[in-house]
């Protein structure tokens, strides 16, 4: 029997990739009392469903180092866990600090997760002999579908029909990126709060409006779905534009981090040219795989 405990923060992936990676019997997620922390807890647990069983632990305090060691340490002791496997990677700084001491002190193996840079590593960490030591990290591929990393970044959602044949069209593109992306359209990530697409490229998301004119309602739009609370702000964001923005919009989606992509040939009946489809599908890759 295998346990991982894993540290609860602001993003949920973090908590799911290594246990699709892993597959332990029993996932223990450590939270603060903080809204947030917990909410994450719970939409993992619901997540995962009863494989593995999963246990929700309180932290009373996520900064009191003592707390947060005795804490673990009590569950662990009270509950036939079998191996043990520490996730380092979300939580504040102190639990991190407070799960490496015990993890050291029981001589677990520990693991941090990295996801930035378009990586999916995990950087491990052998304690098996009481003192650290660091081995090589190693690249893991586990792929969530857009409906799965919805669910953990903001529970339900819904979608609608499109609205014109431009959003239609911008989708059957989106749709044939290639096997590794999936990707929705018209989706309500909250309340009144709708994006034209959201994708998912290795865990990885993007969202983006399709607009015949890019306008500061719509930049504010893609922008407000994409920080820390709601998509999270390691996601790509997009504007697929029938015209160029003017200079105020486009210093604008500039300062945003926002790619307007200008596809000229959506003002001639419609219809996307192979060149504007090429150009978007290029775009997209580019920011997605770092090409």
């Amino acid at each position: 029997m295998k346990t991982m405990i894993a540290l609860v923060g602001e993003q949920p992936l973090p908590n799911v990739i290594p246990v699709k990676y892993y597959s332990p019997s029993r996932l223990v997620l450590a939270h603060t009392k903080n809204e947030r922390s917990t909410l994450i807890a719970k939409r993992i647990k619901e997540f995962f469903g009863d494989q593995p069983k999963v246990d929700l632990l309180e932290l009373e305090n996520g900064y009191n180092i003592d707390q947060i060691y005795s804490r673990l340490y009590q569950f662990i002791c009270q509950n036939e866990l079998g191996e043990l496997l520490f996730n380092l990677t979300g939580g504040t700084k102190p639990m991190s600090f407070a799960a490496l001491e015990l993890a050291q002190e029981l001589k677990c193996q520990a693991f941090y997760y990295q996801s930035e840079n378009n990586l999916s590593q995990l950087h491990l960490y052998d304690l098996s002999a009481g003192s650290l030591k660091y081995q090589e990290p190693i690249s893991i591929d586990v792929n969530l579908e857009v409906e799965d990393v919805l669910k953990l970044f903001v529970g339900k959602c819904c979608k609608k029909n499109f609205e014109n044949a431009f959003e239609e069209q911008v989708f059957n593109i989106l749709k044939n990126l290639g096997k590794e992306y999936s990707v929705l359209h018209n989706v309500y990530v909250g309340p009144n709060v709708e994006v034209d697409w959201i994708l998912c490229y290795k865990n990885k998301l993007a969202v983006g409006d399709v607009k015949s004119q890019v306008k500061k309602s719509g930049i504010d739009q893609v922008n407000g779905v994409t920080d820390q609370r709601t998509l999270g702000t390691y996601t790509k964001k997009f504007i697929i534009s029938a015209r160029e923005p003017d200079d105020n919009n486009r210093l604008l989606a500039e300062a945003y981090r926002i790619k307007v992509i200008v596809v000229p040939s959506a003002n001639n009946n419609g219809t996307l040219s192979d060149e504007d489809r090429q150009k978007i599908v290029e775009e997209i890759q580019k920011e997605m795989e770092g090409r």
